[in-house]
C-alpha cells in the first residue's frame, strides 16, 4: 500500500465518522478498529521481505532487465549486460560460483567503470548499476 492510498483510506474512515452526527460509543469502536486495521496493513507493507529474481546460468547469457542475481555456476563464458539506456539506477549482481572465468561485457560500446568488459574468477561477484549510458560497479 502506498502512502497516498493510506491517506485516502484514512480520510474515508474519518470522513464517514464525522457524518454520523452523534459520536456514540459503538461508532468510536468501529472507527478505532478500522484505523487500527488500516495501520496494520500499511505498516506491514514496509516490512515485507523483498524477493529478488535469481537465475543460474551455465553458458553464454544476455542479462534481462527482469533479472537481478545472475549466478554463473560452471564453465567459462560471457555474460552480456542489457543496454544501460532507459534503466538508470537498475542494479544487477553477477556472481561466479563455478570453476571457470566469467567475462562480463557491456552492451555494444557501453562500459563498466570505463572498461568494455571485466573478468570474474571464483568466488568473485560484482554489483553493477546503470547510469543511463554506461555501468558502474558499486
Amino acid at each position: 500500500m502506498t502512502t497516498a492510498e493510506f491517506k485516502t483510506r484514512l480520510n474515508e474512515i474519518l470522513f464517514n465518522r464525522s457524518r454520523v452526527g452523534q459520536y456514540q460509543y459503538d461508532e468510536f469502536r468501529r472507527v478505532d478498529y478500522e484505523v487500527a486495521k488500516l495501520l496494520d496493513e500499511y505498516l506491514t507493507s514496509f516490512v515485507s521481505a523483498p524477493v529478488y529474481a535469481y537465475i543460474a546460468v551455465t553458458t553464454t547469457y544476455t542479462v534481462l532487465t527482469t533479472d537481478y542475481i545472475v549466478d554463473c555456476t560452471t564453465g567459462t563464458f560471457t555474460v552480456t549486460l542489457p543496454t544501460a539506456v532507459g534503466i538508470t539506477g537498475q542494479p544487477f549482481i553477477i556472481k561466479n560460483s563455478g570453476t571457470g572465468i566469467i567475462t562480463v561485457d557491456g552492451n555494444g560500446s557501453e562500459t563498466i567503470d570505463g572498461e568494455l568488459d571485466l573478468k570474474l574468477y571464483n568466488p568473485d561477484a560484482i554489483t553493477i548499476v546503470s547510469t543511463g549510458s554506461n555501468w558502474i560497479i558499486v
